[in-house]
This record gives structure tokens, sequence and C-alpha cells, in this order.
């Protein structure tokens, strides 16, 4: 990821500016929530989602053509060069990691998947993880001194408020609970990053 003002490459997991003009700047970019989610599932939330669609002459002016899969084929049997691995989890085990200050901590999305709501703390921060079992979504919120849980396919407090998930944050009828950046990453190149990560059991 590089900008085309300064042509400073950047380091995306944390916003860090690594090579270029900006790179002794100290200048970080602001992370910002992402959802992975199902199409079908985002636009029966998000109806009126407009999509980038580029015709294809764009992509033969550099010679490329996007082919759904080309991609994983081309790099089947290709690891990359990690040093600082850890056995903990396997390499290729899928997370969602969420960092808040300098604490970070990582959750196995096999584990999210069978919870759907799980209630935690990073440092001394309390945030919330809900999962979409249908698109495997996962979103996270501060939670201040809330217990969530799912109730009839409602999301409620242990004050039996009834919230709505949004992307930007978690909303009742008097709250509204910020969203939390997280990552959807294998383990190694996570904790290449952040070896000092917990892991939520």
């Amino acid at each position: 990821m590089y900008d085309r003002q300064t042509f400073t490459l950047w380091e995306n997991l944390t916003g860090e500016p690594v090579v270029g003009k900006m790179a002794t700047s100290g200048f970080r970019l602001k992370i910002l929530p992402m959802t992975l989610t199902t199409w079908s599932e985002w636009k029966k939330a998000h109806p009126n989602t407009m999509v980038l669609h580029l015709e294809d002459s764009y992509g033969k002016q550099w010679n490329y053509q996007y082919v759904p899969g080309l991609a994983d084929r081309a790099r089947k049997g290709v690891s990359f060069p990690v040093w600082n691995k850890s056995k903990i989890l396997k390499d290729k085990e899928e997370i969602y990691a969420v960092r808040v200050a300098d604490n970070a901590k990582a959750y196995v999305i096999k584990t999210l998947l069978k919870q759907q709501i799980v209630n935690d703390e990073i440092g001394e921060v309390p945030i919330v993880l809900i999962v979409d079992p249908k698109s495997e979504a996962v979103r996270v919120y501060r939670r201040e001194s809330f217990t969530f849980s799912l109730v009839s396919g409602q999301i409620k407090d242990d004050s039996d408020r009834v919230y709505q998930l949004l992307e930007d944050a978690l909303v009742s009828s008097d709250k509204k609970l910020e969203r939390v950046p997280g990552y959807v990453i294998w383990w190694f190149a996570w904790y290449g990053f952040f070896p000092q990560t917990e892991i939520y059991q």
C-alpha cells in the first residue's frame, strides 16, 4: 500500500510508513473498522450500496485481468518468510485480531462462530464481539459496563435494552457504543507483528 503524493510504502496492520518520504515522519494512518462479509448479507443490510466496477479495458492497459480464484492458485505452495513464529495455533489458523492502544488479542474464528457473542476485555477496555453466523462477519464494539447476549435473535444487554448492529456503532434507543477496528488474518502473520498478543480461550 503506497500513496501517490509522496510514494511512501505503508504497513497495512500498523499504519506506519515503512519506505519513502514519510518513513521518518512519525506519522501513522488511523486504522478504520472493516467488515468481511458476503455480498448477499451486505446487500440485505445496505440495499442502497453502490459497487465500483471497472471496464475490462482499464485492466488491459496494465496487462491485468481479474479472474476469481486465480491469485490463490498462483500462490499455491508459496509461503511467507516469517522468522518470529508461535506454535500455540496453527500457522494458517484464521483469527480475528483486535488492538486497543498497546494491547492485542487474537480470537479463533471457529470459536467465535460457535459463541456468536463474546464479552471480553483488551487491557482494561471492555469489548463485545458479535458474529453473523450466515456471513461469518465479525464486528467489535466498546461495551462499557454492559454484558451482551443473543435473546430470540435480538442483541440485548443485561439491562434488557435491544441493540441494532450498525457498521459504525452498536445502537439502542439511548446508547451508542463505538465500533473497534479488527482484522481477519492468519495467525502466523499477526504473531509476526504482535508477538505479545493474547489469545482468547
